[in-house]
């Protein structure tokens, strides 16, 4: 008579439950009654109100260093704010996969005679370009090499 085989388990724990120091945290939370979301809700409305109280009382300020000294601190308020705003995105919408960006070339598939017409016609229109701006006057035509104007 054959021996039987002993049912196989699968190996490790099942995917999407959480590991013993994971469980184990959450179970010291809810013993004392510590509520993540509601703590960091609460964190991140103090923190937006001490900013708005802050930058009010910048406003009011007569002297220049006194005002940047408060929106300084102010700044720092506003950091608190975004931190835990985005600690508490973890809580509504799942983490996204990262993707990997491909940049496309467009001059890859391009022969050189191709691409040495492209420069010729880049030239052409500078040229172009730059004609126009002095026949606009000789300020623009400086605005425009210094890349300061538009034309």
């Amino acid at each position: 008579m054959k021996a039987q085989k002993a049912p196989s388990k699968p190996p490790g724990r099942p995917k999407g439950s959480l590991n013993k120091s994971t469980l184990d945290f959450k179970e010291k939370l809810e013993a004392h009654g510590f509520d993540v979301a509601a703590t960091l809700i609460f964190c991140c409305n103090e923190a937006m109100t001490t900013y708005s109280a802050l930058k009010e009382e910048a406003k009011g300020c007569d002297e220049r260093r006194e005002a940047l000294s408060i929106i300084g601190t102010a700044a720092t308020y506003l950091k608190v704010a975004s931190d835990t705003a985005r600690d508490m995105a973890h809580f509504s919408y799942p983490r996204l996969k990262s993707i990997e960006f491909e940049r496309v070339n467009p001059l890859s598939d391009m022969s050189p005679e191709m691409k040495l017409e492209m420069m010729k016609q880049a030239v052409i229109k500078g040229e172009q370009d730059l004609k126009t701006a002095k026949a606009r006057g000789a300020k623009g035509a400086e605005e425009f090499k210094n890349g300061s104007g538009v034309v």
